[in-house]
């Protein structure tokens, strides 16, 4: 089981008291198959606004050695269907 949990996370010092601000992120993806890999993606704000953060939710196909195509689902900058062309420089 891999888990990766990320953030950017600060601490302020106040006068009587500790203020921690910033978000973090918990990712988890399985290979399905040899070549179909799911991934979800949970980020929580650690800050005092009320912003909601979307999940996202992400489908990896490796169609070709060389070439595979992802789908991902969450917000509107992060929704789209991705192809990404793999090479080695020798």
């Amino acid at each position: 089981m891999n888990v990766e949990i990320s953030g950017d996370l600060g601490v302020i010092k106040k006068s009587k008291y500790f203020e921690i601000y910033g978000t973090v992120s918990f990712l988890r993806g399985k290979y399905i198959t040899n070549d179909l890999f799911i991934n979800y993606k949970k980020e929580f704000s650690l800050d005092k606004s009320s912003e909601i953060i979307p999940d996202e939710m992400s489908l990896e196909y490796e169609m070709h050695k060389y070439i595979s195509v992802e789908a991902t689902r969450g917000d509107e900058k992060s929704t789209g269907i991705d192809v990404f062309w793999k090479f080695k420089l020798k």
